[in-house]
């Protein structure tokens, strides 16, 4: 295990809040500096961005260089899109809209080598590129960090059977799928949604099963989750806050310019 997701798991383990975000720009730079800046951790993301594997190969060794853990969120619960992701040695996989303990169990199947699952072998930059000796490389292969994402009603109304299945490190809500699933596709404030995010972390509690969210980055939504327990947080996205950075630079800027040009008038 790298150093930055044991101190991940250090901070966990102590009921600390970890923070990350999404990285969905192709270029390297951006997960080392999101690094630098303080995350413990990127979500770097394959299922709504144009990166591919090549990429995400980068997004891995440049997370690392800023000491964030490098979690990369695949297309589809796929054991053939598992495989090569994991062959690049990340610290752990998101599986996106698992619905059912089946989902859930396959999604754990496809991450292990057998006797315990499916993982075809060939670990390449995973194992050093053949530095690691075999059985070394083996008895720390598992140590992935595996987050499922709930987001969809269905995953709700099966939460007690998903909570059972061994090998989850972590349930993370997807507001905006799991709304529309509920009909009301970004409405994150109504009873139908609130209702539905209480049984998850009910069952959840019952099992104790570890919760993270993906959000964006406003005080009332952190909140909302920080008093249901969540410790796994995944705020904002790397193109969304350039975008809003450069909006308020240039509105400040342009402030200051029509200020100072008034008062010259005058």
């Amino acid at each position: 295990m790298h150093q930055p997701m044991e101190d991940l798991k250090r901070k966990l383990g102590r009921e600390e809040v970890v923070v990350g975000t999404c990285v969905s720009l192709g270029d390297m730079m951006v997960s080392e500096l999101l690094g630098y800046a303080g995350c413990d951790f990127l979500w770097i993301d394959m299922e709504h961005s144009a990166n591919d594997k090549q990429q995400i190969l980068r997004h891995i060794v440049a997370a690392r260089a800023g000491k964030a853990a490098a979690f990369i969120r695949i297309p589809w619960n796929d054991p053939i899109l598992v495989k090569p992701i994991l062959d690049m040695g990340p610290d752990g996989i998101i599986f996106p809209f698992i619905r059912s303990a089946q989902e859930a169990e396959q999604a754990v199947l496809s991450s292990r080598y057998p006797p315990r699952g499916i993982r075809g072998f060939g670990p390449n930059r995973a194992n050093g590129y053949g530095a690691a000796e075999t059985p070394a490389y083996l008895a720390q292969a598992d140590d992935l960090f595996r987050i499922i994402q709930i987001e969809h009603i269905d995953a709700v109304n099966s939460i007690e059977e998903i909570c059972q299945v061994e090998g989850i490190d972590c349930l993370m809500f997807g507001s905006m799928d799991l709304s529309g699933s509920l009909g009301r596709l970004g409405e994150t404030d109504t009873p139908e949604f609130i209702e539905a995010v209480d049984r998850v972390v009910a069952a959840a509690g019952k099992h104790n099963k570890m919760l993270g969210c993906c959000i964006g980055y406003s005080q009332e939504t952190i909140a909302f989750f920080l008093d249901r327990g969540i410790k796994v947080f995944t705020c904002g996205m790397d193109s969304y806050m350039l975008r809003s950075y450069t909006e308020q630079m240039v509105l400040d800027v342009r402030t200051y310019a029509k200020s100072l040009s008034l008062l010259k008038s005058e």
